[in-house]
């Protein structure tokens, strides 16, 4: 790659497709202000249209004849700029994370788009190439990575890397216990708001149905719709991680999945922030939970900078997971809980919220249906209280904690960028402390909240963090 080559001409048609969704609004906003008028010229605004779609056409031919790109001694050159030329370069040493992705249209051509991550991303990709050959962009890859041809072929003829794939079974119990049922059913009332908002006629007509149908009616309808949501949330999980692998190789992981856009992530481990076991509320009764990474910069793979490393684990199998992929963070869950006096504290908290809304009893008659969640909060807040806990091993500490789903954190020290220890005036009394443990994940920061533990612990996780032996 000493000369400079330019990406697929499917580079072009991205080009234009990402123009024409920006157009879309300023075309349907001049349609319908020329659809009142009276003295329309049509077909004056079809050529305007016409001429505007040609010329978005010529701009991604010109950003694909411009932009180029070369590896040397290295480095990584691009030069860009159809009138203002650019000339960009990425050194080796830099690069911290190499990711494709293949939507619909590159994978109808055999083609990856290539991202590249460095030290000094924030919340986008430092560099991407958008329509490359799969060979083009695994020898890119490898060239930033440091690796010859010949490596990657010794590496490919040895096969001695641990690799993980996801069998269908098991990822249909993913999805089925996702929990992105709530979030689908809360998109369909959105969507009927604005159909009623809309078209008022609508809202009137389902508003007569609804006085007019038994109470036996309604509640099969709610059914139907959350089965809906359920059966949609299920298919939107299976076609985003099919075919889910996970491989480890020397110092990185490499995470592939997807039906229709597939995804292949490159993660260095040191990269790695904290490893969280999430148990989730419909999962936890059946032993499951899902391996989450906090990395520090994968806007590759997500916004939030969390990595599913397992959509699916039994609880008994993490360990072993742990000691194959990610033996960093290998240890033992035998967790401190916390003191018997923090109990009332956490279902004080899970109740507190109901005496806040207290004014609206005096206000509707209704407000008192509010109490027959009650019990629920407490139920919810008596778990988060026998959940809750943390372990020191070494140069690793683990949190565990509840908000809906369980989560157990594992972080190393180094990772840890700051231990804040809060007391209000009610914790004094009891000699209770809350501790927040906050870890990079650029852009941001990630934090970690244990509540109510004692003073005795409180002093323990501190000399362990200070590295001191006497705390005055």
């Amino acid at each position: 790659m000493s000369d400079f080559n330019r990406q697929h001409p499917l580079m072009i048609i991205n080009t234009f497709l990402n123009q024409l969704r920006n157009l879309i609004v300023p075309f349907l906003v001049i349609f319908f202000i020329n659809f009142q008028a009276d003295d329309t010229n049509w077909r004056s605004i079809l050529l305007g249209a016409l001429a505007i779609l040609v010329l978005t056409l010529f701009h991604g031919f010109l950003r694909w004849f411009f932009y180029r790109y070369r590896f040397e001694s290295g480095t990584l050159i691009i030069k860009s700029g159809i009138i203002i030329k650019h000339r960009r370069t990425i050194k080796r040493e830099r690069v911290q994370t190499t990711n494709t992705h293949a939507g619909p249209l590159l994978r109808v051509f055999n083609l990856v788009k290539l991202t590249i991550e460095t030290a000094g991303s924030k919340g986008e990709a430092e560099f991407e190439l958008e329509a490359l050959k799969k060979a083009e962009a695994q020898q890119l890859m490898d060239l930033l990575s440091g690796e010859s041809e010949e490596t990657h072929e010794e590496e490919k003829s040895d096969a001695t890397f641990p690799k993980y794939v996801f069998a269908f079974k098991t990822l249909f119990i993913a999805g089925l216990t996702s929990g992105g049922v709530g979030i689908i059913f809360t998109l369909l009332s959105v969507a009927v708001s604005q159909i009623i908002s809309l078209a008022p006629e609508v809202g009137e007509w389902m508003l007569d149905t609804i006085i007019g149908t038994s109470i036996i009616l309604l509640v099969v309808l709610l059914v139907v719709v959350i089965f809906v949501s359920w059966v949609i949330s299920t298919l939107r999980f299976l076609v985003r991680y099919a075919f889910f692998t996970i491989e480890r190789r020397d110092d990185e992981l490499i995470i592939e999945h997807g039906l229709i856009a597939r995804k292949r992530f490159t993660l260095k481990i040191y990269r790695i922030q904290a490893v969280s076991v999430v148990e989730g509320v419909l999962r936890q009764p059946f032993n499951y939970a899902t391996v989450e990474l906090t990395t520090a910069g994968a806007s590759g793979y997500d916004k939030s900078f969390r990595v599913i490393a397992l959509p699916l684990i039994y609880r008994q199998d993490i360990q072993k997971f742990m000691r194959t992929f990610l033996p960093e963070y290998n240890v033992n869950f035998k967790l401190k809980s916390l003191p018997k006096k923090s109990w009332r504290r956490y279902l004080f908290r899970a109740s507190v919220y109901f005496l806040l809304v207290l004014p609206l009893y005096f206000i509707t008659p209704y407000a008192y249906l509010l109490f027959l969640l009650l019990p629920f909060s407490l139920i919810l807040g008596h778990f988060r209280f026998k959940d809750a806990g943390y372990y020191i091993d070494d140069d690793v500490m683990i949190y565990r904690f509840r908000y809906l789903a369980r989560t157990t954190a594992i972080v190393q020290k180094p990772h840890i960028q700051s231990l804040q220890f809060d007391k209000n005036p009610l914790q004094r009394l009891r000699n209770l402390t809350h501790i927040s443990m906050h870890v990079m994940a650029a852009p941001s920061r990630v934090t970690f909240t244990l509540k109510d533990i004692d003073n005795s612990q409180t002093m323990s996780l501190y000399r362990w963090f200070s590295r001191q032996n006497v705390l005055k």
